[in-house]
């Protein structure tokens, strides 16, 4: 489909649609551009006009008032919807797989990210497809160029083939915590009980990092380290425990493995010299303190930039040195 201009109606929807999620966090904002995420027969604007308007996001055009910790690197693509207000078991396709092409192919282009929300088998299975196509057009994309948010029904066979493509996943614990009674009612406990195995995915030798995705739940990402710890639900009781991981790995999943993706291995994730100031101190050891304690620990204080931001016990009692 040939690329056309977008008007000053569409170009301002897009700037709208960008400009309505203020909060959200750096690298893994979207260019929202538009309503990506409606059916086909009901877009607000074409394929074209979408890929057509990619590049005055690129260079930031559209994201002046934004602070600078944030910037636009990635698009977001919603291939299915909310897994618990399906009204069948077949799922349904949001994008047909050449326009998704269309589109993911012209941000990869531009040096952009795709992330793209797939959550039943169907959908992953289809989202494989387009990727591969991505990947055949556009040869050595770096490793996080692609990327799956959520993952829900990725079979062994689905997974296999997501890392074997270089296909980054994106894991988030807050969704069958507070989806999971209504998941068990509609999918039935043999499908849960599968939801995000994220033990597997590591062990099989995936690239995976994990977040929140709020606001389906909390944005406390100890409340979700707790829930790849224990698989807990809020009211489905423990769904999966075979893939459930040590909070070792859940820490390492919510900072390395965020940097990793972000392409910033070299500047933060880790607590090292020469690398940015920006960490939180909780009052007890979150990687080795009792399980059901997570969820409830508070920050002691928060550097960002090199600078404190939080210390309401005035532990910091001198500047941190980078101030």
């Amino acid at each position: 489909m040939g690329q056309q201009p977008p008007d000053t109606a569409t170009t301002q929807h897009i700037e709208d649609g960008i400009h309505d999620f203020p909060s959200l966090p750096a690298n893994r904002t979207a260019a929202w551009l538009g309503r990506w995420d409606q059916r086909l027969d009901d877009r607000p604007f074409s394929v074209g006009q979408i890929a057509a308007v990619i590049p005055s996001c690129h260079d930031g055009s559209l994201l002046a008032s934004r602070q600078r910790h944030v910037q636009a690197s990635c698009c977001l693509l919603l291939q299915d919807g909310d897994p618990s207000q399906t009204g069948s078991n077949t799922g349904h396709l949001n994008w047909a797989p050449d326009e998704m092409f269309a589109v993911a192919n012209a941000a990869v282009k531009r040096g952009w990210k795709i992330g793209t929300h797939a959550i039943g088998d169907r959908a992953v299975r289809t989202l494989l497809d387009v990727y591969e196509r991505v990947i055949q057009a556009n040869p050595g994309l770096p490793l996080g160029t692609l990327v799956i948010e959520h993952a829900f029904l990725a079979d062994a066979t689905q997974r296999a083939r997501a890392i074997r493509l270089g296909v980054w996943i994106t894991v988030q614990h807050p969704l069958l915590y507070a989806l999971g009674k209504s998941l068990v009612t509609l999918w039935g406990p043999e499908r849960t009980r599968q939801i995000m195995p994220v033990k597997a995915w590591l062990e099989e030798g995936a690239q995976l990092s994990a977040g929140t995705d709020y606001p389906i739940s909390s944005f406390n990402p100890l409340q979700s380290i707790w829930g790849f710890v224990t698989r807990a639900t809020k009211e489905a009781g423990i769904q999966g425990p075979e893939y459930a991981i040590d909070q070792y790995t859940a820490v390492q999943l919510y900072t390395v493995g965020g940097a990793e993706l972000d392409g910033e291995r070299q500047r933060r994730g880790t607590l090292q010299p020469h690398r940015l100031a920006d960490l939180v101190a909780f009052h007890q050891n979150p990687i080795t303190c009792p399980i059901d304690d997570l969820p409830t620990l508070t920050p002691a204080f928060t550097v960002v930039g090199g600078r404190t931001v939080y210390d309401p016990e005035k532990r910091l009692s001198e500047p941190p040195m980078l101030q």
